[in-house]
């Protein structure tokens, strides 16, 4: 099911009912949302480094007086700048009337990528008098409970799109080794088509990184280590240049909603079903290429008790675990009898 037509449709006729609306389904172009004349704004997990001139794209915290004066149809913001009194001060004033928040399942605990900022959105309901409607995306694993409509503040929804697995297309490595090898020798059969390969952490990033090198294979890396400007000029390197591999972290996520890349790789276990629907970019036509060892899932496993003791929430942990059982479950057993 895709964002037009009928739906559009539809999500007009909520917003005059006062209606919210989740939906599990592929985001659509930013574009979609501004054929209804009801100013919107689109939400990201993080910052969008490329294709956007947004000045809420990207988050450093703070945003120049000129930002507040600008107010496009359709806007896009990084998810931090609700925590913004003024940015939220900003949305009232300028009458936006649609939150669209993207990846919404990011909102709930033990998700690789939560982002607690994702709540501010029902802090602000709250705070206003006046109808704003919650116009929530999901990957299609998750699913739509109770705690998602009191994290969005949402009385009355309507749920568009089944729940349905991701796509699955994968190789289990014997070793790390193994599957650095096996991962570098998918990315190098494509000579001339973009390849993005996610890692799950920095630190096996910069090891893929190094074994690039050793092979003389060129590529471009991002994460979430860099400034927004190296981070927006490595981008724009790796589009404009014959370079084909992109080393990515999650920070990519939303920004690769604007690339299109003919594979993506994930190099390395998911941490849930809807982080690897996250992987998936718009534009590819087969699904995500996850490549794992064993040693993977240990890895999440300690990747996600260091979230947890960072954020001093054991239910970080304790959710995610579960989500990484079930994953794991369906790598063991593609079917749907593995989802519950």
């Amino acid at each position: 099911m895709e964002y037009e037509g009928s739906v559009r449709e539809f999500v007009n006729r909520a917003y005059e009912s006062g209606t919210d609306v989740f939906l599990r389904m592929p985001v659509p172009e930013l574009s979609a949302f501004a054929s209804d004349g009801i100013k919107t704004v689109v939400f990201t997990p993080s910052s969008v480094f490329i294709n956007t001139d947004s000045p809420f794209a990207v988050y450093d915290g703070k945003a120049s007086a000129a930002a507040f004066l600008s107010a496009p149809d359709v806007l896009l913001s990084d998810i931090r700048f609700m925590g913004d009194s003024g940015f939220r001060e900003f949305l009232t004033r300028k009458k936006y009337r649609r939150l669209v928040t993207l990846f919404s399942e990011c909102s709930l605990k033990g998700e690789y990528g939560y982002r607690e900022s994702f709540r501010w959105v029902g802090e602000y309901r709250a705070e206003i008098t006046h109808f704003c409607q919650i116009l929530a995306f999901f990957s299609p694993p998750c699913e739509i409970s109770d705690e998602l409509r009191s994290i969005f503040s949402s009385d009355d929804t309507v749920v568009i799109g089944e729940r349905k697995l991701p796509s699955l297309s994968f190789y289990e490595a014997p070793s790390s080794a193994a599957k650095f090898y096996f991962t570098a020798a998918e990315a190098e059969k494509y000579a001339y088509k973009k390849i993005c390969i996610y890692f799950n952490s920095r630190t096996e990033q910069n090891q893929f990184a190094g074994f690039l090198r050793k092979r003389g294979t060129p590529f471009v890396a991002v994460n979430g280590e860099l400034t927004p400007e190296k981070y927006k000029r490595e981008l724009m390197r790796f589009v404009d240049s014959d370079i084909t591999i992109l080393l990515a972290t999650r920070s990519l996520i939303p920004s690769a909603l604007f690339l299109p890349f003919y594979k993506v790789l994930l190099c390395g276990a998911p941490f849930s079903l809807s982080h690897l629907s996250r992987c998936e970019n718009p534009f590819s036509s087969s699904p995500v290429f996850t490549i794992f060892c064993e040693d993977d899932f240990e890895r999440n496993r300690k990747i996600l008790s260091s979230f947890s003791e960072r954020a001093e929430d054991k239910n970080i942990y304790l959710k995610g675990i579960s989500y990484l059982s079930e994953i794991e479950k369906y790598l063991q057993n593609p079917t749907k009898e593995s989802f519950r």
